[in-house]
């Protein structure tokens, strides 16, 4: 099977990494930490994640057939190469799982309380196994063909409340200095900055790659930031960042005052519809960039180590804990997981990579004034 996608279907990709579940969660997360500031943070945190990804780019287009798992090995050397793909894995293995959960506890927290967490959670682990054993061109064929559908279905709900909105509820912005916007900001970098990781995995696998994937990675990041800016923007409007930052699900509770017509009051059911595509398209990929760098590291082949994983991914996804510790999981994991981890990509991948071509290019020198005498 073609192990390939188009660079189309990788911008896809991207957009979908993120939006995916955190359209759903990120407005509550934003407005505990930067209040009436979200939207401003939201962008600049998703800028900085922008930038992260051009300079991954920039280093996997100078080793077009490896991941970033792989040219990182050349770079820093085995042992360094290889003690940095363990802190990628550990990193996103922690997101999965905890993607993993909050797949099945937002049917928990919609009021499907009769259902076993575990029902919800198996089966889209289930079905993320199923797509990952055909192949990334089955991955991305099914992410292309929800693609529109997703992305009309989330941007539609804020449209249709607009007769709800306050301008009001956004202001005052800046009310209490800078803090809150660069502490959002950072929030929101540590979870934009996911699409990075994917990113790096995919340059290799992208048919007739060229210096065009600049622009469909920015396309992908400018499409997935302004529908998360839609649903911050929105819920705030309408609801005011005091509700915001008491409701589990803001969205989830912006789609029970929807009214079209005489006939259609709230749509929270469509909504579900469409966080159980997200979930399943997020809780695939992070399940790819797993299992694809652990078979990096361990030299197996990925298909050989997908169910174990996804089955231990399942397991610890299932221990006890309530919806608000989820939430704070995944904050601890941005803040001391994936910050750290792009730092030190920054800090040592780029000047390593600078100087590994300078090495090369002296020994490639050096061969050549031997050749000429």
């Amino acid at each position: 099977m073609q192990e390939k996608i188009s660079k189309g279907q990788f911008s896809k990709l991207v957009t979908l990494i993120i939006i995916s579940t955190v359209f759903l969660t990120l407005p509550r997360r934003l407005a505990l930490v930067a209040q009436w500031d979200s939207p401003i943070s939201l962008v600049l945190g998703y800028g900085a994640a922008w930038f992260l990804g051009v300079i991954v780019i920039w280093l996997s287009l100078k080793h077009p057939n490896d991941t970033f798992i792989e040219y990182s090995k050349k770079i820093l050397g085995p042992y360094l190469g290889s003690l940095f793909g363990i802190m990628v894995f550990l990193v996103i293995m922690n997101l999965n799982i905890l993607t993993i959960r909050l797949a099945g506890a937002t049917y928990i927290a919609a009021g499907y309380t009769q259902t076993p967490i575990i029902v919800f959670a198996g089966a889209t682990v289930l079905l993320s196994v199923w797509i990952l054993k055909e192949g990334i061109e089955v991955l991305a064929r099914v992410a292309e063909f929800f693609y529109f559908p997703l992305i009309l279905s989330i941007a539609i709900l804020p449209l249709t409340v607009i007769d709800k909105l306050s301008l009001d509820n956004l202001f005052p912005l800046l009310a209490f200095g800078l803090e809150p916007v660069l502490s959002g900001a950072m929030l929101a970098f540590s979870i934009g900055i996911e699409h990075v990781f994917l990113v790096g995995l995919l340059i290799s696998k992208i048919q007739n790659l060229d210096k065009k994937v600049y622009h469909q990675h920015l396309y992908g990041v400018v499409i997935g930031a302004f529908i998360i800016l839609l649903m911050v923007a929105s819920t705030i409007g309408v609801f005011g960042v005091a509700d915001i930052q008491r409701f589990y699900l803001p969205p989830y509770q912006l789609a029970k005052v929807v009214e079209i017509g005489a006939f259609i009051n709230g749509i929270e059911i469509i909504l579900l519809g469409i966080w159980t595509i997200a979930s399943l398209l997020e809780v695939t990929i992070f399940l790819y960039i797993s299992v694809h760098i652990l078979s990096q590291l361990i030299y197996v082949s990925y298909r050989d180590i997908i169910v174990p994983l996804a089955y231990l991914f399942l397991s610890m996804a299932m221990a006890p804990m309530d919806n608000h510790q989820v939430e704070s999981e995944f904050t601890i994991v941005g803040q001391f997981g994936i910050l750290p981890v792009a730092l030190l990509l920054v800090a040592f991948l780029v000047p390593a990579q600078l100087f590994y071509q300078w090495k090369t290019k002296q020994k490639l020198g050096g061969d050549s004034n031997k050749e000429a005498k």
